[in-house]
């Protein structure tokens, strides 16, 4: 009932105000706050000319109708604001105190290896897709002549950086060329799909069970173990914070 009374009187209120946007007498001009009016020469606030947002005039829509004055609605800015502030707190706090090293990186990826073996094969490639035969077999030749210059300005023009791919994520054609018998090798393509013209730059290829390398799970790691340390560092902070607090309370009520 409340979200409903609510959407009644933001209608009303849009209505209202947009219907203040036409002259009295001529309903089909809109008056424009940046130009002079003979009925009047008051200067345009700047909220008047700039076009508010939608959260704006959602809020203008609220406090018109004296929905600032709900005591709900002031409970919930309370909490929000407890949220925030702690949240805030809390972020600062743990970004001071939690650093992963390096070698814990590294002891981490050596203990749990077995957990990063390839369950198929992987391809990293550099991937061009153009909707010209032309073009493409253009792409190719530049990539062949093995110039580090030219390599670097085609890749810059057309914005590519390497990817991994595993069967399944192209179309079938494209995973016949790259997880056929053999494994690919050095630029292939032109290859036609519904998306355009494909030329592919093979950079390496991964066999099913082989190992992912550390500078491929690095993220992965670095997360975990930061959120199993964020854990271990927050309780600590609230059990602290609990104690202090309670030591404070006590004092004040001269326990």
């Amino acid at each position: 009932m409340f979200f409903f009374r609510l959407t009644v009187l933001i209608f009303a209120f849009l209505v209202f105000a947009f219907s203040g946007c036409f002259r009295k007498g001529d309903r089909d001009a809109p008056v424009d706050p940046l130009v002079s009016s003979d009925r009047s020469t008051k200067k345009p606030n700047i909220k008047e000319v700039l076009p508010p947002g939608e959260q704006t005039l959602l809020y203008w829509a609220a406090v018109e109708n004296g929905f600032q004055k709900e005591v709900s609605v002031d409970q919930l800015v309370v909490d929000y604001r407890e949220r925030l502030y702690g949240n805030l707190f809390l972020e600062h706090y743990l970004s001071s105190r939690i650093e992963i090293s390096m070698d814990e990186i590294r002891e981490y990826y050596l203990i749990n290896r077995f957990s990063y073996v390839r369950q198929s094969s992987q391809v990293r490639l550099i991937q061009f897709l153009t909707q010209s035969v032309a073009s493409a077999i253009k792409i190719k030749q530049t990539l062949l002549q093995y110039d580090a210059e030219l390599r670097t300005s085609l890749l810059r023009e057309h914005g590519v950086f390497p990817v991994t791919f595993s069967p399944g994520d192209l179309p079938h054609s494209l995973d016949l060329l790259l997880f056929g018998s053999s494994a690919p090798r050095g630029v292939l393509g032109p290859v036609k799909t519904s998306f355009g013209y494909h030329v592919f730059e093979v950079q390496e290829f991964f066999p099913e069970g082989s190992f992912r390398g550390l500078d491929e799970v690095y993220d992965d790691i670095s997360q975990r173990l930061y959120q199993s340390r964020r854990v271990i560092v927050s309780g600590r902070l609230l059990d602290s914070l609990e104690v202090a607090f309670s030591l404070s309370f006590n004092k004040k009520d001269g326990v």
